[in-house]
């Protein structure tokens, strides 16, 4: 399968090529017959292209294109195949390879109460001051984290090691984090209002048997939209459940949203599951009853504001 390599945007238009064909060389390589993702503002997409001195030279349709085909010009005729523009992934973490002398916790598996003392331990060794942030590395936050009775949740257990300090837990992904009660109290929505904690959070909506089930529901039917997809769960559905309960009474996205008057994001979390649903032919009842009050709630708060 031919492989095309291009190490620039297709952001040319017919127009702009075909005006520079009278003054450039014939090109090196000239692709027809391709179906040509140009990634510009338009989503354009294109039929041919030239490329001469590692350079685009013409991208647009194959007429336009053959006004570049020299001698010693090489013609390649995809058959439709589609040509994308040339990744070049940055996406790095050089930090993450260095030794640094800082909080990390090295994805050791360890329970709350472990977790306390570890955290109390940084603060004690890197001799952090009242008030200064407390950063932890590496957090593995699929395993390990077993409650007990002093340490019945996540926050309990940050709380614990330092309630003069807010704390950060970054996990293993660099996307999972955790806070104490400290940090969370320096929440603000985009009024600068401080968004604090209610009763309406995920230990309330997991430990309340009926919304518990129905979280349960709605995830085994995602679970089963995306088994159809080829995609499979790691961590088991109550296993998962368990883990947002000891997240603790902290309050859900959609209702900070809610409190700070933002449009709720129905579709983001809702509705695009439902939509796979559709395409697999997948029974969704729990999701749609939920989507359908998700957007009751949503037109009435539009209604009202």
């Amino acid at each position: 399968m031919l492989a095309v390599s291009i190490f620039a945007f297709l952001q040319a238009s017919p127009c702009w090529a075909s005006a520079k064909a009278s003054r450039i060389a014939p090109a090196d390589v000239v692709i027809t017959d391709a179906i040509i993702y140009t990634a510009d503002v338009h989503r354009t997409m294109a039929r041919a292209l030239a490329i001469g001195a590692g350079e685009l030279l013409y991208v647009g349709d194959e007429s336009g294109a053959r006004a570049f085909i020299g001698p010693h010009t090489r013609v390649e005729r995809l058959q439709g195949r589609l040509v994308l523009p040339g990744l070049v992934d940055s996406h790095i973490h050089p930090t993450g390879i260095a030794d640094q002398d800082v909080c990390d916790l090295e994805n050791r598996v360890v329970t709350l109460g472990e977790l306390t003392t570890f955290v109390r331990g940084c603060v004690e060794r890197f001799h952090i001051a009242p008030g200064e942030w407390v950063s932890v590395r590496e957090w593995d936050f699929m395993h390990g984290n077993q409650p007990d009775h002093d340490h019945p949740t996540l926050r309990a257990a940050l709380d614990a090691a330092t309630p003069a300090n807010p704390v950060h837990l970054l996990g293993n992904d660099g996307h999972h984090s955790a806070f104490n009660s400290l940090a969370l109290a320096h929440a603000r929505n985009e009024a600068g209002q401080a968004v604090g904690l209610s009763r309406a959070t995920l230990a309330g909506i997991c430990q309340y048997p009926p919304s518990r089930a129905l979280a349960a529901a709605m995830m085994s039917e995602a679970q089963t939209v995306a088994g159809k997809l080829g995609i499979t769960f790691r961590v088991p559905l109550e296993k998962r459940i368990a883990g947002a309960e000891r997240v603790g009474h902290h309050k859900t996205s959609m209702l900070q949203d809610v409190e700070a008057g933002r449009p709720l994001e129905i579709d983001a979390l809702l509705g695009s599951v439902i939509e796979l649903a559709r395409l697999t032919n997948t029974p969704s009842p729990h999701l749609d009853a939920v989507y359908a009050l998700t957007q009751l709630l949503a037109k009435t708060l539009q209604e009202k504001s």
